[in-house]
């Protein structure tokens, strides 16, 4: 899983895609934008 407070840029999504990584942007208290991998995300 890679996490940032910041916004993922479109070559790195391709990169977690390619990777078969979770990535999470915007990562707020319990608030988060998921760009790849939801699916290992549970709430």
């Amino acid at each position: 899983m890679i996490a940032s407070l910041a916004a993922a840029l479109s070559s790195g999504i391709a990169m977690g895609e390619n990777a078969n990584l979770t990535l999470v942007g915007f990562v707020r208290g319990k608030r988060m934008n998921i760009y790849t991998g939801s699916e290992r995300i549970t709430f």
